[in-house]
């Protein structure tokens, strides 16, 4: 709409006839003296459509942009739901992870212990009643065999601890287990019983 008035006003306008020398820049006298073939009036005309022109444009620039913000605040606010739609879980799911999380402090917890219990029964098994320092030349070296002593050590007790716990657990649920089967026969014979002492009472 804004620039098919710009075409509108744009034949209104008359063109400079301006020579053009070899290198393409016109002189100045020659612009000049093809402004001054338009009156006073017609280039205050001109001056004034073309200030509306640049108006009009400036507005139509200030819709295009509040637009565009509108447009970018609804994509932001698109991706967000979106995004929380997708990140939404299920309160069993956090339920069982939060315990999962604490299960596994607690075991972190037990191997740290077992580890300082295990460094204290080594330092106290010993067989030397102190320990000499060496020089740096030499300590250095074996910064790295104690790093993978350290290492191993929490890997054998973490071992330990798993299996230990794989151990109780399946200690606990074997008891359980025969408990269950005992009772359930327990139950069965006591059924028996009764249906035995039940017959013989009807017999008689």
């Amino acid at each position: 709409m804004v620039f098919a008035r710009a075409d509108e006003t744009a034949g209104d306008i008359p063109l400079r006839d301006i020579t053009v020398h070899p290198n393409g820049a016109a002189t100045l006298p020659e612009a000049l003296q093809n402004v001054s073939r338009f009156s006073r009036e017609e280039l205050e005309d001109t001056f004034l459509r073309l200030q509306e022109e640049n108006l009009t444009l400036k507005q139509y620039t200030r819709k295009q942009e509040d637009k565009i913000r509108r447009m970018a605040t609804k994509l932001t606010r698109l991706v967000k739901d979106h995004q929380q739609s997708e990140g939404a879980r299920d309160v069993e799911m956090e339920e069982l992870m939060e315990e999962l999380q604490e299960k596994v402090q607690e075991l972190e917890k037990q191997n740290e212990g077992l580890a300082r219990r295990l460094l204290a029964a080594k330092q106290q098994h010993t067989p030397y009643s102190h320990i000499q320092l060496r020089p740096p030349q030499t300590q250095r070296p074996h910064t790295h065999d104690s790093i993978t002593t350290t290492h191993s050590q929490s890997r054998y007790t973490y071992s330990i601890l798993f299996y230990s716990i794989l151990f109780y657990s399946i200690l606990v649920y074997s008891i359980l287990f025969y408990s269950i089967l005992f009772y359930s026969i327990l139950l069965f014979i006591l059924l028996c019983s009764g249906i035995i002492v039940v017959c013989c009472c009807c017999c008689f």
